[in-house]
């Protein structure tokens, strides 16, 4: 819920400016919207941290049928995931298509400068193609929260290799990983202006880490449980007080982008640590509300972008935050029906393709798609 929290305070042009300026001394507003932006109450709105948190769960859930030694093809596993993840995936693009078909871009000057800039785009055959191909395309401009879905989808083509890789020689493979996908960083750093599918493959690159980082949680489950069966509550809080600082420190402290970028992702890997751990203290993380919201994120997430801008632009008579609640709400409907319909069918042809089980965790009878409840 924290991407969808995120994207309906951006509407706002206070929230707007207060993200914008990345840190309180660069905000000119007023002090109560500073203490929900550059506070760790940043965390309920933090839909990067959210992002960060689902691909290590990611990288735990898919890695967890090749830690038993099953060697699992490429083409194989590819099929699989595509199914799993292809039709929330294309629903996303086509309603994102139809409804900016009906209502057409937005200036509705109540809203922020972000709100406004990103429904003006012209959609060919072209954007259609690369989009379906999982390609960089105007559409992220229509349903901007499918990049990550993109770069879930090109990894998953590939996991089989890079776990591989992993059950070879682990720290080669989790330390190589971190070090080309610090090499990323840098080339986006350094080259700024380089060609959009470079710098997109690049941006993809990026984040292999977190995927091993999760598949290493995955494997270590039993000695993360053990290594937290006698942790007092007073620690355990301080975990959590301590990953939601990591998780946030980018807007508390002004910090350069290769700084915050790995706190924000080493309090993802912590998080989900956490989660897996099994201590009475986290068991808020495995609440009904958290178990419900896990289930519908990736539909959820594939949706509530163009539904919330529909609504917003549509009802542009009433206040805007009655028109912002009004759309999360038929945004939540939305994926409600999206996901016992289409996901649910999608989920079932996936399981089709089985492969041996031999974890005998939780986490094996998840099936990732986007960010599950602790990420949600």
């Amino acid at each position: 819920m924290s991407v969808v929290g995120e994207h309906a305070m951006l509407v706002f042009p206070v929230f707007w400016a207060a993200f914008a300026a990345r840190s309180w001394g660069a905000f000119d507003g007023p002090t109560w919207v500073g203490v929900v932006a550059f506070t760790p109450l940043k965390i309920f709105w933090s839909g990067g941290a959210a992002v960060s948190i689902f691909f290590v769960l990611s990288g735990a859930v898919l890695s967890l049928p090749f830690h038993g030694g099953k060697t699992i093809g490429i083409g194989k596993y590819a099929l699989k995931r595509m199914v799993r993840l292809y039709p929330v995936y294309f629903v996303g693009l086509l309603s994102a298509y139809i409804l900016y078909q009906i209502v057409g871009d937005t200036n509705d000057p109540q809203t922020s400068a972000w709100f406004q800039r990103n429904w003006h785009v012209d959609i060919d055959t072209r954007d259609w193609a690369r989009a379906l191909l999982f390609m960089k395309s105007d559409f992220l401009q229509l349903n901007s929260p499918l990049w990550s879905i993109i770069h879930e989808a090109r990894i998953s083509i590939l996991f089989p290799a890079l776990m591989f890789a992993y059950r070879r020689n682990r720290f080669l493979t989790l330390s190589g990983s971190l070090a080309i996908s610090a090499c990323a960083i840098i080339f986006r750093l350094k080259f700024p202006n380089a060609g959009s599918d470079i710098a997109n493959l690049s941006d993809t690159v990026s984040v292999v880490w977190l995927f091993m980082a999760g598949a290493w949680i995955a494997e270590s489950r039993e000695r993360i449980e053990s290594a937290f069966e006698y942790v007092s509550a007073a620690p355990a809080f301080l975990l959590i007080l301590v990953t939601i600082l990591l998780l946030t420190a980018g807007f508390i402290t002004p910090s350069p982008f290769y700084v915050s970028y790995f706190t924000t992702r080493g309090g993802a890997i912590l998080a989900v640590v956490l989660a897996i751990s099994g201590h009475k203290a986290f068991n808020f993380l495995e609440s009904r509300k958290n178990d419900w919201l896990g289930y519908v994120s990736y539909s959820l997430y594939s949706c509530h972008f163009p539904i919330i801008y529909c609504v917003v632009k549509l009802a542009d008579w009433t206040p805007l935050y009655v028109s912002v609640l009004a759309g999360c709400a038929i945004a939540l409907i939305a994926a409600l029906i999206l996901c016992r319909t289409i996901e649910a069918w999608s989920l079932r042809a996936s399981q089709a393709f089985r492969f041996d089980k031999t974890a005998s965790s939780a986490l094996q009878e998840a099936d990732v798609a986007s960010p599950l409840s602790i990420g949600s």
